[in-house]
């Protein structure tokens, strides 16, 4: 063999040599870099897993520390009411019940007073019928029931062209002091909650509540004893569960007897005094009936000696002083119901019901524009129902008409309906007494002084209004407005020398 040869042949076995190296070099390569992969993945995971060693250690910490905090921090009891306790006192004797003067004349009790009648005709179907018990509570806690059983049917009257306005339904349930308005909501001497959840006293009102509807057992605990948790606070219950907070009662009625009173709508009622709740409470408590003597204050009907109520008719000339004279009677005989048009207007009014498009110009204060757009209301339709409802009630009435008053042959015809009853003829004409002068001077000055609080109260808004305008119109925001008039809220009025010597107020 030549020697080229001999060397092509060496450099081609050193070649095949190289080539041979170089795949055991990346096989290396690659199992380095896997090794490296596992050492990462399985340095991860350690990683992890100390991370949810570490949580978990955390969540047991926080759980321990919650744990002690409700064993520093006891929890509150749900219900502070307690069971109530023997009691070996004098229990009431008689019935609780409601008497008829302190009914309203569309409320109808029946079944021995155990069911709430809603009288449904002649308009007197969108009027807020009430009642109050004869027995009121100024000491210790007792609680009475109530039931709304449903609407009472409408009359049928053949088929109306227009079908007349179904009246809504309203339910107030609560305690109300002696002698308080009939309607509930409408004096500051009483407190109640409405089917709405609504609590009202007076004219305040906030929801306390969720709503309570047909069927349903409502009870209302009076808490009136001085040592209790819930001393002076009046509560609500569904079916017997609390349904409200206690409501702490004013001031101005814890020094005086409550009594349970009802005022409704559209909707009959079932009233449980006695015996064991119909929806027993989470604790024991005394139905009213069951009130100890000494804590209770009974209200009793006073029939008229000769067994003969009595109808009074004020006999005066238009706009001299009728409706005055009727207002000072009446402030001194709440026992008597007065009979006009203005009654129904007032009454309308307490029951949600608004006048549209009442003109001054018609109508007089003897018979004044009704305006309410409800046919029965405005047509006069109740106030005729009225007159022929009022003989048959065992109470006393006063009818101030000035003109059917006035005029005998008018005057004879309203008589006659009241036949049973003592009938006398008031004359107020002539000089005023000085007390009559007095008292009307005390409303004028009242009158004038509402009068200048709500042109007050009318400017004070006008003036935060334009505040608010030029605020925005200077780019600021409201409560960086420059300050504007500031108004004083205590107002100073007096009688003019003329209103000084009046016997009667001007026609408004």
């Amino acid at each position: 063999m030549s020697d080229a040869a001999t060397i092509e042949r060496a450099e081609v076995e050193a070649e095949a040599d190289e080539t041979k190296e170089e795949p055991n070099d990346g096989a290396a390569t690659e199992k380095a870099a896997e090794s490296t992969a596992e050492a990462e993945g399985e340095k991860e995971e350690e990683t992890k897993v100390e991370a949810k060693d570490e949580a978990a250690s955390m969540q047991v910490d926080e759980e321990t520390a919650k744990e002690h905090e409700k064993e520093k921090e006891p929890e509150k009891p749900s219900e502070l009411e307690e069971d109530a306790p023997e009691d070996g006192r004098a229990r009431l004797t008689g019935a609780v019940t409601f008497n008829t003067e302190d009914t309203t004349l569309n409320a109808m009790p029946t079944c021995e007073n155990k069911l709430l009648l809603h009288m449904a005709d002649g308009g007197f179907q969108h009027l807020i019928a009430g009642a109050r018990a004869n027995v009121g509570i100024k000491a210790g806690r007792y609680m009475f029931e109530l039931v709304i059983l449903g609407n009472p049917p409408l009359p049928q009257q053949g088929a109306p062209i227009m079908p007349p306005k179904a009246p809504s339904q309203l339910v107030r349930v609560g305690f109300a002091a002696a002698g308080s308005s009939l309607i509930l909501g409408e004096s500051e001497d009483a407190v109640c909650f409405d089917a709405d959840g609504i609590y009202h006293h007076g004219k305040e009102k906030k929801r306390v509540s969720q709503k309570f509807i047909r069927d349903q057992v409502v009870g209302v605990l009076l808490n009136m004893d001085g040592t209790s948790a819930n001393a002076y606070t009046v509560s609500i219950f569904r079916d017997g569960v609390r349904m409200a907070d206690p409501q702490p009662l004013p001031e101005a009625l814890r020094t005086q007897a409550l009594f349970p009173a009802v005022s409704y709508k559209g909707a009959m009622l079932r009233l449980n005094f006695a015996g064991q709740p119909i929806k027993p409470l989470p604790f024991t408590c005394r139905m009213i009936q069951d009130i100890a003597e000494a804590d209770s204050e009974r209200t009793l009907a006073v029939e008229p000696e000769n067994g003969r109520y009595e109808v009074i008719f004020p006999v005066a000339l238009p706009d001299e002083g009728c409706f005055e004279w009727v207002d000072q009677f009446l402030a001194k005989n709440p026992k008597y119901v007065e009979l006009s048009h203005r009654t129904i207007i007032d009454w309308a009014i307490k029951s949600g019901l608004w006048r549209k498009g009442v003109s001054l110009n018609k109508g007089c204060n003897d018979k004044p524009e009704m305006g309410f757009g409800i046919p029965q209301l405005d047509d006069m339709s109740t106030l005729r129902l009225l007159a022929s409802l009022a003989p048959a009630l065992p109470r006393n009435f006063l009818v101030a008409e000035v003109k059917g008053n006035l005029m005998p042959e008018m005057r004879k015809a309203i008589i006659s309906r009241f036949t049973g009853f003592t009938k006398t003829a008031c004359v107020a004409m002539g000089e005023p007494t000085m007390e009559y002068k007095e008292a009307t001077q005390a409303r004028m000055l009242q009158e004038k002084r509402h009068q200048a609080e709500i042109e007050l109260r009318k400017k004070k808004h006008e003036a935060e209004l334009k505040k608010m305008i030029d605020a925005r119109k200077a780019g600021k925001a409201p409560d960086e407005a420059v300050e504007g008039e500031e108004f004083d809220m205590d107002v100073s009025v007096e009688l003019t020398e003329e209103e000084r010597h009046m016997a009667h107020p001007k026609k408004s």
